[in-house]
């Protein structure tokens, strides 16, 4: 009779484990938003300081080459920079003279892929959606083309 109150035990202490872990997983995905910068400048550095906001509120300042995934609740997110005419000027001077910027955003999620590029930003923002389980990565590639 021992045994048997205690497998009921097991039991419920696994069943309450599940609840909770499934509460958790709800309130926040598992770094579900991913957010890289390329730049293939070739005048001076240039980091990308990106704002997320939704569900949850994120910032990163990115070196050229590194990502940031983050923890967020699912939701629609705005991205963008923490000050547009700054990065515009930076993104030129980054290129240098007879040369052009040219900033393609591309967002990634399962089978899904769209683009969009420095107006998105200029015009209040990219918006994108995060799923739950479903990994969104956006990155963000600066490039000079001559003019």
């Amino acid at each position: 009779m021992h045994r048997a109150n205690s497998a009921r035990v097991g039991v419920a202490c696994a069943a309450v484990l599940m609840v909770v872990n499934a509460t958790s997983a709800q309130a926040h995905t598992e770094k579900e938003l991913n957010v890289c910068w390329v730049n293939q400048a070739p005048g001076e550095w240039l980091d990308l300081e990106i704002v997320a906001d939704g569900p949850s509120f994120r910032t990163a300042s990115l070196d050229s080459g590194e990502c940031r995934a983050w923890n967020v609740r699912p939701g629609q997110y705005k991205l963008t920079v923490e000050d547009v005419e700054e990065f515009r000027d930076a993104m030129r001077a980054a290129c240098g003279r007879g040369r052009a910027p040219a900033l393609t955003i591309t967002v990634k999620r399962q089978q899904d892929v769209y683009k969009a590029g420095f107006r998105d930003l200029r015009n209040g923002g990219l918006i994108t959606h995060v799923r739950k389980d479903r990994r969104t990565t956006v990155t963000a590639v600066l490039t000079c083309r001559s003019t």
